[in-house]
């Protein structure tokens, strides 16, 4: 009996599924160090219960804002496994999220072998399913695909809702019919559906893979003739996509556009560490100079864009444009910093080689060196065993 005092594991893993909630919740997004949390959690229990499950794949998909698609798949491939060794009983809210997960995290996968396996299951696709599966042909540019998936929902008198329609958008342009993926817009009003933001989005991704973002300014200023507000969040992604696809000059000029919005700093901070994750960290300062910035009253307490470093320092930018990066946010005094934090990041992300040539950059700069700098080095080869370090 704990009296209240002592917290119990059901406590603690309570505890932590709120807090990944209320993240996911106010922000939208979840760091990998509250998602390790969890896991480490469900793993001392030994068990996994059906909403931990469904919270944790919905963790790992594109709200895990600091971590590369390619590693939350993984992830998540090895949490799937780890649910069926804890004996988890999958049901169709399961299959659907994962599915959601795949889509997000640009995962691929066979449509037909997955339907497979939920047959195998006996688990019953519902309408979720299958707009997720169309989704996903559309995302191969498999438009026969595609349409099979459709007929079978309309021949089951499933709701065909507007997400169906964007991802046929994006299956057209993938198949290389760009007239096909517009002529999507007629097709949805005469179904009685208005094109919303994410339609507009969907042609606007479609232009830039194509090479033409051009088009994307004009379908901007159709979107808004048609009372639609695209917000902050829009053109961050708009930005991604164009540095994607090296049409990095059309992403500078659509940067300025996000100067007249409020509050949209924590869609920036998700977006600006994926930039840097594609290794588009000249974009994501760009973004980051036009954020609202906070007043601070003592000079001595200016830590703006500390997000920035730390992204830097998990994706192992060159020693050169970290310190690029770091003079010239101490040079605008948006903070302080010197290489002491980017190298402190640098041993709490286990990157011990990478803290070293910080610290010998640091030498080099006459930024004075202490001796504890090492201390954390000593200690990592220690434990991986690396005598030579």
């Amino acid at each position: 009996m704990n009296n209240g005092f002592v917290p119990t594991r059901r406590n603690n893993s309570e505890r932590i599924m709120v807090n990944v909630e209320t993240n996911l919740y106010r922000f939208g997004r979840v760091s990998y160090n509250q998602v390790r949390e969890f896991i480490n959690e469900i793993d001392k229990a030994g068990t996994v219960t059906s909403a931990q499950a469904l919270l944790l794949l919905r963790s790992l998909g594109s709200s895990l804002f600091d971590e590369h698609p390619k590693f939350r798949s993984e992830t998540t491939l090895k949490i799937w496994d780890k649910f069926q060794d804890y004996g988890l009983q999958f049901d169709i809210t399961h299959y659907n999220a994962i599915l959601r997960n795949h889509l997000q995290n640009k995962h691929s996968f066979e449509p037909s072998e997955f339907l497979a396996v939920m047959e195998k299951n006996q688990i019953e696709p519902n309408r979720v399913t299958y707009q997720n599966l169309i989704s996903q042909y559309c995302e191969m540019g498999d438009i026969e695909g595609a349409s099979k998936i459709l007929e079978h929902m309309k021949s089951s008198d499933l709701p065909i809702g507007e997400q169906v329609f964007n991802s046929l958008i994006t299956g057209h342009f993938r198949a290389g019919d760009p007239e096909s993926a517009k002529e999507i817009l007629n097709v949805m009003k005469t179904a009685g559906l208005e094109p919303s933001c994410d339609t507009y989005v969907a042609l606007a991704c479609g232009y830039i893979e194509q090479g033409q973002g051009e088009h994307v300014e004009k379908l901007l200023q159709e979107a808004e003739n048609d009372g639609i507000l695209v917000r902050p969040f829009v053109l961050l992604k708009l930005v991604f996509e164009m540095a994607q696809h090296n049409q990095q000059e059309m992403a500078s000029k659509l940067i300025p556009k996000l100067s007249s919005f409020r509050s949209w700093n924590q869609d920036a901070i998700s977006w600006i560490n994926q930039l840097i994750c594609f290794g588009h960290d000249q974009i994501a300062f760009e973004v980051f100079t036009v954020m609202p910035k906070p007043l601070q009253k003592d000079d001595n307490e200016l830590q703006l864009g500390r997000f920035f470093i730390r992204a830097l320092v998990k994706s192992e930018v060159s020693v050169d444009k970290l310190c690029e990066y770091v003079n010239r946010m101490r040079n605008e005094g948006w903070n302080k910093d010197d290489l002491c934090f980017p190298t402190q990041m640098a041993y709490i992300y286990n990157k011990t080689d990478f803290a070293l040539e910080l610290i010998s950059r640091m030498a080099a700069e006459n930024i004075p060196v202490r001796k504890h700098f090492f201390w954390p080095a000593f200690c990592q080869f220690s434990e991986s065993n690396n005598k030579q370090g």
